[in-house]
């Protein structure tokens, strides 16, 4: 009696003290059997025998001679489960242990598992399989910037049909050093053109699929799968307010997976939009019924999904007197539907003030009404709120199409061929009001850089922050054409950046390689003289224009208290601190942006 309080005690205890993360481990409430809750019951006693059992026997193929003292490891642990299961009562039996669910660990995937949580246990050791491996790129990658199927940890139990399986195989693949996968890409292709299947899940796969061709510089394969996409969401009725919910009553995660899909739909319907060659908006005659996703930490959470909110409820947040939060993912399809509204301002042959002042002022209430958490975008912990991230890219780029072709610095990117750069506009502008969309689009730019300087992988983020990046590389040359030597190296740095991601997304985007090649063409162009300029000089002076007055003082020089030795150095081995190493700034980018810079958030 005493040895059986102890087990219920040490087992009770052991499932108090585990934390699991949620968004990991799927839950097994089906799942009863007595095999599970003696496991679970006798890690708790044999913990450090069980783990060294795992470590031994992955070592015994390396090392034969240690074989017989495995033997008996393995003859002592099973004993010792033995005398544990006979002593572990049923769970019926015994009210506190029944209110413990097993897990299911056939459903665990491995690198979800926190370790740290787990005290001296071991996360399993189950090996990946080719399959589950690129399952796991997809939701570490892709999923995590277009995050509309079901989490990670229902994705077993959910029984997506095959052809989207493959779809996102193929999506993962992506993520994998050799690049995408050509054999898979056909095999989604026979799938997709073999299966007579209207369904949510086919919307899904055509959805992932357009977005890949997209970034694969197929435009026009994209466009017609995307095509088939949206016509077949429509024809379901997913952007009907009550569809999510009538199909999965008894299944929240399911219909918050549904409302995610279609709102994801209307964002890639208005980003695979911006080449003005190619603009196609389909969604935009729709009537905003569906309501808004959760926010994230509840969705991946497998927590009690909130009852959504209704757009209505998201415009009418600026009547509040305090701040209302809503969910990332609703301030990233507003942010959306303000660059829907761009795009259809620059195809229109003849525009007035008004029209461009309306979309201004749509910005700009987009940022004033930005709650204080939303402002950030990395976290405390480092961690990244990628949805804000889209939504703040995705603002920012609407602010560079539109300033950029009424302003100054259009004329000298006349020659580049991007085809993500805006038409000219043919309404004549003022000089100071070229200047000024000028100032305004150059502001744009220098914030998607400072974003991108934040969270620099840009694998990790959506493929739509290609174009952006190319824009801003674009602006910033032109600007460094219009501006003097003084500001060249704040200007060729944000150049540098941009080049660099592209670069390193060529991998896995062949638009990426195409951007890269056209940034990089453009600016040997444009700065190549600059550059040799700047190389002319001593590696403390950026600036050709030597005239500048050398500060006689310390205090004059702005110097935090370091002197050379000619002015008075305590210390001759400290340099220094020569103030032309401080490339001087363009001009104060707080007079024409309401929103902090994102280094201050940190």
């Amino acid at each position: 009696m005493q040895t059986y309080q102890h087990q219920r005690q040490s087992s009770t205890n052991f499932m108090d003290s585990v934390t699991v993360n949620p968004t990991s481990l799927p839950l097994s409430p089906n799942s009863t059997s007595q095999e599970a809750l003696s496991s679970s019951s006798n890690m708790a006693q044999t913990t450090n025998t069980s783990n060294n059992l795992v470590q031994s026997t992955l070592q015994q193929t390396r090392q034969p001679s240690r074989s017989q003292s495995l033997q008996n490891e393995r003859r002592v642990s099973e004993e010792d489960h033995t005398r544990s299961t006979r002593l572990m009562p049923h769970p019926h039996d015994d009210h506190d242990i029944s209110r413990y669910t097993p897990l299911d660990t056939d459903h665990i995937m491995p690198q979800s598992l926190e370790s740290s949580n787990l005290g001296k246990i071991d996360p399993p050791t189950r090996p990946w399989s080719d399959e589950d491996r690129l399952l796991r790129l997809y939701y570490e990658n892709f999923h995590n910037a277009h995050p509309f199927l079901v989490p990670s940890s229902v994705f077993t139990s959910r029984g997506y049909p095959h052809y989207l399986r493959r779809v996102i195989d193929f999506a993962g693949s992506h993520y994998t050093p050799s690049g995408p996968n050509s054999q898979l890409r056909a095999e989604v292709e026979a799938d997709l053109m073999s299966t007579p299947d209207t369904s949510t899940c086919m919307v899904q796969s055509l959805l992932i699929y357009s977005i890949l061709l997209f970034f694969s510089n197929d435009i026009d394969a994209a466009s017609n799968i995307f095509d088939q996409c949206t016509r077949m969401a429509m024809e379901l009725g997913m952007h009907l307010a009550d569809f999510a919910a009538s199909r999965h009553l008894d299944n929240p995660i399911e219909a918050e997976s549904l409302r995610r899909t279609w709102w994801e739909i209307y964002i890639t319907d208005i980003s695979m939009a911006i080449p003005p060659k190619t603009m196609n908006l389909r969604c935009s005659g729709t009537r905003p019924e569906v309501c808004l996703p959760c926010e994230e930490a509840l969705y991946n959470g497998r927590l009690d999904i909130p009852h959504p909110h209704h757009v209505l409820e998201f415009k009418r947040r600026i009547l509040s007197t305090g701040d209302v939060t809503f969910s990332s993912f609703s301030y990233r399809i507003e942010a959306a539907t303000i660059l829907g509204r761009v795009l259809l301002l620059n195809q229109l042959k003849s525009t007035n003030h008004d029209h461009t002042q309306s979309i201004e002022n749509a910005l700009l209430s987009w940022s004033n009404h930005l709650p204080t958490e939303k402002l950030e975008i990395v976290d405390s912990y480092g961690n990244i709120n990628e949805m804000m991230f889209q939504a703040h890219i995705l603002i920012a780029l609407a602010s560079m199409l539109l300033h950029l072709p009424r302003s100054n610095l259009y004329s000298l990117l006349v020659n580049t061929k991007d085809p993500f750069l805006p038409l000219a506009q043919s309404n004549p502008l003022s000089a100071s009001t070229g200047f000024i969309q000028g100032i305004k689009a150059t502001d744009a730019s220098r914030r998607i850089s400072d974003c991108i300087s934040l969270c620099p992988n840009v694998l990790k983020h959506t493929p739509f922050v290609i174009p952006a990046l190319a824009i801003c590389g674009f602006i910033q040359l032109a600007t460094s054409q219009g501006h003097a030597d003084e500001c060249f190296e704040q200007h060729y740095n944000r150049v540098t950046v941009v080049l660099g991601c592209l670069k390193n997304a060529r991998r896995m985007w062949r638009m990426a390689e195409s951007e890269y090649d056209r940034v990089r063409c453009c600016t040997s162009e444009l700065i190549a003289d600059a550059m040799d300029r700047m190389n002319a000089l001593p590696l403390s002076q950026t600036v050709p224009n030597s005239s500048l007055p050398t500060p006689s003082t310390p205090q004059q020089a702005g110097e935090p208290g370091i002197l050379s030795p000619g002015r008075r150095n305590p210390d001759p081995a400290m340099p220094r601190l020569d103030p032309y190493f401080l490339d001087p700034v363009c001009y104060d980018y707080s007079l024409f942006s309401t929103l902090p810079d994102f280094n201050s958030q940190i």
